[in-house]
C-alpha cells in the first residue's frame, strides 16, 4: 500500500484501497480499538492462515470486528505501521523499504500506537 503511495500520491486514500470514504472513516476512528483487538487475541503474530485471510481479504467486512467494519483491516493498518515507519526514517528510499523483509524491525521502529 506505500508502494501506492508513491505511485498515486494524489488520489484519495480511499481510492487506494478501494474503499468507500464512509468505510475509510470507520477505520481511522477505529483505528485504536482494531490494533487493541488485533494484539489482546494475539493475531499480529497469527501464522494460521484463517486468521490472515480474516484480515486481509476483501469481502464486505472483517470478521470479528463490528459489522460496519470493512473488509481487509488488516491491510489498512499495516499500511499505517509503515506510513509511521516512513515518517520517522524519511531518508529511507521507496527501494530500500521494498527490500526490506525485516517486518519485526519496520514494526518496532515505527512505534506504532494508536491513540
Amino acid at each position: 500500500m506505500y508502494f501506492v503511495d508513491a505511485l498515486l500520491p494524489n488520489a484519495h486514500d480511499s481510492v487506494k484501497i478501494g474503499y468507500t470514504a464512509k468505510q475509510l472513516d470507520w477505520c481511522e476512528r477505529n483505528e485504536a480499538q482494531m490494533w487493541s483487538q488485533l494484539i489482546e487475541h494475539k493475531m499480529l503474530y497469527s501464522n494460521n492462515r484463517m486468521d490472515i485471510v480474516r484480515y486481509t481479504n476483501d469481502g464486505p467486512r472483517t470478521s470479528g470486528f463490528p459489522l460496519e467494519s470493512p473488509g481487509k483491516t488488516g491491510v489498512w493498518i499495516g499500511w499505517q505501521i509503515v506510513r509511521e515507519y516512513m515518517d520517522k526514517y524519511p531518508e529511507t528510499t521507496l527501494p530500500e523499504l521494498m527490500k526490506n523483509s525485516d517486518y519485526q524491525q519496520i514494526l518496532n521502529d515505527s512505534k506504532y500506537f494508536p491513540e
